[in-house]
């Protein structure tokens, strides 16, 4: 079927992913599968920390894990401090609701005692 829209493109491509996914792959696929990806990703890292190459490739690859840890930490931290805004906003409106319940009860007490 021809696709006319990227976007309808990304989520058959994300559906795809997803059933591949829950599959019946291990963990070892799993991993075997995201290999190339974290390779890349390191390699990517590795030529920021020294694009001219004058460190030692130990001590490259020692930087470049580093900051792919300081990088999952801040995404991590990030995903806290959105669920607890989240969770922060879903109260402040559970008390707004009842504090309205309440002020109707009140006015409808009112209403009934005049």
């Amino acid at each position: 079927m021809p696709l006319s829209d990227e976007k309808e493109r990304a989520v058959l491509l994300m559906q795809e992913g997803n059933a591949r996914w829950m599959g019946d792959l291990t963990a070892d696929d799993r991993r075997a599968l995201t290999a190339p990806a974290r390779h890349g990703w390191l390699q990517q890292l590795m030529q920021e920390i020294d694009p001219d190459g004058t460190l030692p490739p130990a001590e490259v690859e020692f930087r470049a894990r580093q900051r792919r840890r300081e990088i999952m930490a801040r995404i991590s931290r990030l995903g806290v401090e959105e669920r607890l805004r989240k969770k922060a906003e879903r109260e402040r409106q559970a008390a707004a609701a009842a504090l309205g319940a309440l002020a109707d009860a009140m006015a409808e007490h009112e209403h009934l005692t005049a």
